[in-house]
């Protein structure tokens, strides 16, 4: 099942149930961005992957930085996107970079909080200062999950794969081949 939380918008909807040990919150943003989000996808030809470090509470449950970032890059890989190795990424216009970010909270009872956030951070111009670029996020998407500790590292790759699948949808409905 998929439980993307939008950003920088409102939230419309919060709902929490539980399945199969997990609960998982689900807080879905107005779809008015989607759109344009998915448009600062097209003529993309190549990403880089940067994953920030994940915290220690997480790493003892099991969930290494090396596999997350395996895991993303391959399935980016395997959908046909082009990864791009840091110093490539430098040298691109517009420096386009999927971001993943993974953090947790283990709670005084036997639960685990998760949040996983996929984004597309690339150079932008300012409209009113054309010679001003920044790095900013044009793309993203995000769950949160309490999950039993146990099931921390499938709800980890279970999130991932959802919200890599969904960069690679919206790509690829602005790059079609």
């Amino acid at each position: 099942m998929r439980f993307p939380v939008g950003h920088r918008r409102f939230m419309k909807l919060g709902l929490a149930f539980l399945m199969g040990g997990v609960i998982f919150f689900l807080l879905r943003a107005p779809s008015e961005g989607d759109e344009l989000e998915r448009l600062t996808l097209r003529d993309l030809n190549a990403v880089g992957v940067l994953v920030e470090l994940l915290p220690p509470n997480l790493e003892k449950e099991g969930v290494t930085w090396e596999q997350v970032r395996r895991d993303v890059e391959s399935r980016l890989r395997g959908a046909g996107i082009k990864l791009l190795t840091l110093q490539e990424t430098t040298r691109t216009p517009g420096h386009p970079y999927v971001y993943v970010e993974v953090t947790g909270k283990k709670s005084p009872s036997k639960f685990h909080a998760v949040q996983i956030r996929v984004s597309l951070k690339q150079g932008v111009l300012l409209k009113r200062v054309a010679s001003v670029e920044a790095i900013a996020e044009t793309w993203s998407e995000s769950l949160l999950a309490a999950t039993e500790v146990a099931s921390v590292r499938k709800v980890v790759q279970e999130g991932l794969k959802d919200l890599v699948d969904r960069f690679i949808r919206d790509y690829r409905a602005v790059n079609p081949k």
